[in-house]
């Protein structure tokens, strides 16, 4: 993509992240959420590792320069929103995630979060 005539970086902006939004939504309702909530028939991955893994054939097709015919910083872009989504990333600058394993699924006064919690021994358990 390129800035129009008339057009400034900020409608560029704008214009290009409304295309990745678009693109992100199709697919996710082409392929039914498999990124985020995948159905689990041969890998038990989780869905951010999952993500990780389709990034990194992402990239080795383009160091082998076997990525014709596909748009591959738009697909990479559309990964890393995806990677971000899936590893619990707060979409607000001010929101706060757990200190322990950087997921934001806890309130502001919770240490450690659930998915800390959830574990066994967590890394926060581990600390103390």
């Amino acid at each position: 993509m390129t800035i129009h005539a008339n057009e400034t970086t900020r409608d560029a902006i704008t214009r290009t992240c409304a295309k990745i939004r678009d693109m992100l939504i199709a697919k996710n309702e082409a392929y039914g959420d498999s990124a985020i909530d995948p159905v689990r028939i041969f890998s038990r991955a989780d869905p951010a590792e999952a993500i990780r893994v389709r990034i990194d054939d992402k990239l080795s097709r383009i160091s082998r320069g076997k990525a014709t015919g596909e748009d591959v910083v738009l697909d990479l872009i559309g990964y890393l929103v995806l990677l971000r989504i899936a590893s619990g990333a707060p979409v607000d600058a001010t929101a706060r995630g757990c200190e322990t394993c950087a997921h934001s699924d806890k309130s502001i006064d919770e240490d450690p979060c659930r998915t800390c919690s959830d574990s066994s021994l967590s890394a926060w358990e581990a600390r103390s």
